[in-house]
């Protein structure tokens, strides 16, 4: 496996370590090395698991008080209308009962207004 990434990136990109496990820990220099490796890993069936990189993760917030009957497109549509892009929402549920809470989760693409939600009174 190693041997057939000198043939996608520099030897210099990314390092490796083999874990106790019999697992293979690769670590990668920059981002477009990890996306070249995972797109080569993908393409030729080598079973990995990867982290999510941390500037494609989503910015995660959670909006209280909030009746549950509430449509979620009326709360994308007001949030990306204050110029936040949203990747995902999703109703808070009772862990037991199931029952809907006054709570949803709202997942943002990364940018860097994320924190400007912070400062929205009303919706």
């Amino acid at each position: 496996m190693v041997h057939s990434f000198k043939n996608i990136v520099e030897v210099n990109q990314y390092t490796t370590k083999c874990m106790a496990d019999n697992t293979v820990k690769i670590n990668c220099t920059t981002p477009e090395t990890y996306r070249s490796l995972i797109r080569h890993m993908r393409d030729t069936n080598i079973i990995h698991h990867t982290c999510q990189p941390k500037d494609e993760r989503a910015y995660r917030i959670v909006l209280k008080y909030v009746h549950h009957s509430v449509n979620i497109n009326d709360i994308k549509k007001e949030l990306e209308g204050k110029g936040h892009a949203v990747r995902n929402i999703m109703e808070g549920r009772h862990w037991r009962t199931k029952e809907p809470l006054n709570l949803f989760f709202i997942d943002l693409e990364p940018a860097a207004n994320n924190t400007e939600v912070f400062k929205i009174q009303w919706l």
